[in-house]
């Protein structure tokens, strides 16, 4: 199935050829379900450290700005309000620790 799909399509003569082709296709698939994934993940109570490698992790698979990644890290921790309104002045991932 795969052969029959590389032959199916012009201009696809070599590896490098055939993954530019796929990233440029999947790419902005694979952003959206890390978003998804980044939006619906959160911070255990025994767990701080692993949160943000988790979450960092999943960012990297996707290109997600750090900015929008401590978005993410923040609305993910389940705590009171007024703890998660001071990590807003975060500008790293590290801050938010």
């Amino acid at each position: 199935m795969a052969q029959a799909f590389v032959r199916s399509e012009d201009g696809l003569s070599s590896w490098s050829v055939l993954r530019t082709w796929l990233l440029s296709e999947f790419c902005s698939r694979l952003t959206a379900d890390v978003h998804q994934l980044l939006s619906t993940d959160f911070k255990q109570q025994n767990e701080t450290l692993q949160y943000l490698c988790r979450m960092r992790e999943l960012a990297m698979q996707g290109g997600v700005s750090d900015d929008a990644l401590i978005d993410y890290i923040i609305c993910g921790i389940l705590d009171v309000v007024v703890s998660n309104s001071i990590l807003y002045g975060a500008s790293s991932v590290l801050e938010t620790c």
